[in-house]
Parts: C-alpha cells; structure tokens; sequence
C-alpha cells in the first residue's frame, strides 16, 4: 500500500496540474535574421517576452519590441523608430490554439506538432504556420522550440517603407524582406 501511494504521489509530482502557465523570460529566446546587400547575415533576438498558456490550450505570447537587440545601440534605436514604430505600437503578438497532445506528454517527453498562429504586428493580422517540437519538463514546466525557422515577409506586417528607410540610413543597396524567425521558449505553471 506504502508504495502505491508513493507511486501515485510521484506520478502528480510529474504531470502538470491543469492549471495556467506563464513563458519564463529568462529561459526563453527569439532570435530573427536580417540579410543586407545580397550576402550579409547576422542574428539579432528579443530580449522581453510575455506569455500564457491555459488548460484548454488557448496560447498568446507578446514580444517588446523595444527589447530587440542588434548588438549595435544606434541599429536598435533606428530600428524602433523607423521600422517598429514602437512608441506608437509597442508590441508583437502572437496567438493559437495548441493541440491538447501537449498536456498529455510525460516528463522528459517531446512530440512535435505543426500549427498556424495568428501573428499580430504592426496593426496588421496574418496566419502563420510553426513546426514546434514540445518537451514536458520537470516541474510542469513545458519548452516549445522551432523544428525549422518561421519565415515572416515585411510586406505582409506593412513594414516595406521601414525596411527602405533603414537602408537609406544605413546607405545600404539592399535589405531582405524575408526575415527567418526561431524561438526556444518554456511556460512555467503560474503561481
């Protein structure tokens, strides 16, 4: 009988309970990649996300953008200004519902899902689809990370006239309009 009810202790001790769950900002990440004058590449990433996920599903994550970080300080405020707008509009958001596999995982257990989410940025809404792989860890925690980059296009957000003032700035022939997007991020349970 002791060890049953050991056993059934450490089973609740390794299920979430079904309650709601905030991302954990500093365990989480979203980096992007920009491409200037045909062959330049670099990584820049988000440094403040919010975020929760409920017990039916129901996901919304919101991202700073004035924490984007270039590495290069002048590059982040131009980036705010004239591309983000972020003193008018200062947030990204992104909103789905999970397939309800996810709760079902075990600990240490990872299964990868494919969904489309809704992308709110720049006052304009579009679908998006992600390849995430799932992973529950210890502590009800859950760590969702891109199999494969999101590609996000300036256009489809109005960002062009942004992106072009950038590169007149900048004195640049050219920036991507195509921006791959990655994220690994992990939801704690709230409370």
């Amino acid at each position: 009988m002791k060890r049953l009810i050991g056993m059934l202790v450490l089973a609740l001790l390794a299920v979430p309970a079904m309650g709601n769950w905030q991302l954990d900002n500093a365990d989480s990440r979203l980096h992007f990649i920009s491409t200037k004058n045909l062959n330049f590449t670099e990584i820049h990433r988000f440094t403040q996300l919010k975020g929760k996920l409920d017990p039916k599903g129901y996901l919304s994550v919101t991202v700073l953008l004035s924490s984007v970080d270039t590495g290069i300080g002048i590059r982040d405020t131009r980036m705010n200004e004239l591309l983000f707008n972020s003193a008018q509009i200062p947030f990204a958001k992104l909103k789905t519902q999970l397939d309800k596999r996810v709760f079902d995982l075990e600990n240490g257990e990872s299964a990868d899902f494919v969904f489309d989410a809704v992308v709110l940025m720049n006052g304009t809404e579009k679908s998006e689809k992600f390849d995430v792989r799932v992973t529950q860890l210890p502590g009800g925690k859950l760590r969702a990370n891109t199999l494969k980059p999101v590609l996000l296009n300036a256009s489809d957000y109005k960002l062009t006239q942004g992106v072009d003032k950038l590169r007149e700035i900048a004195g640049l022939q050219s920036i991507g309009l195509t921006v791959p997007v990655t994220f690994d991020v992990t939801f704690k349970p709230a409370g």
